[in-house]
């Protein structure tokens, strides 16, 4: 889930603690996506 207003990412997983990315942090899913990394701030440039 993005969250425009406090600029994070949140990222659910059944069964476990919602993880959250800040504005510094880079977002990745090396089961689902090998080698994908985007960081969060460039999710929120405009």
């Amino acid at each position: 889930m993005v969250d425009i207003d406090d600029k994070q990412v949140e990222i659910y997983h059944m069964g476990h603690h919602p993880r959250v990315l800040g504005i510094d942090d880079v977002l990745d899913a090396p089961d689902l996506l090998p080698n994908f990394k985007l960081a969060v701030k460039d999710i929120f440039e405009a």
